[in-house]
């Protein structure tokens, strides 16, 4: 069989390797949208398996809809929706049995 013609058989098939590649990539994917470093943390992975930075933003932009962080973003530190103080809640008090005020028993 010619070579051209055995390249043109195997046209589009998948090659060794290229799952795992693609389960790197979405990995990467995942960890930027959490919003961790990605660029440093994945750095080496993505040297590894020629994964480009524009192509992990790419893929960003394409989950997002090109809009920004999408809805499932979240703080990393939950402000307080009154806007000031602390976002903790109260500690329970201590009924006079000392149980500490939960009415489980």
């Amino acid at each position: 069989m010619p070579e051209d013609e055995q390249h043109q058989r195997f046209k589009g098939m998948p090659h060794y390797g290229s799952g795992i590649r693609d389960q790197v990539f979405q990995v990467i994917v995942r960890q930027a949208l959490t919003g961790a470093p990605w660029r440093d943390i994945c750095a080496g992975p993505m040297l590894v398996k020629y994964i480009t930075p524009e192509e992990i933003e790419d893929e960003l932009r394409r989950i997002r809809g090109d809009d920004g962080p999408s809805a499932a973003f979240t703080a990393r530190k939950p402000v307080n929706p009154a806007g000031e103080g602390s976002s903790a809640l109260p500690l329970p008090t201590e009924t006079e049995d000392g149980t500490g005020g939960d009415d489980r028993t």
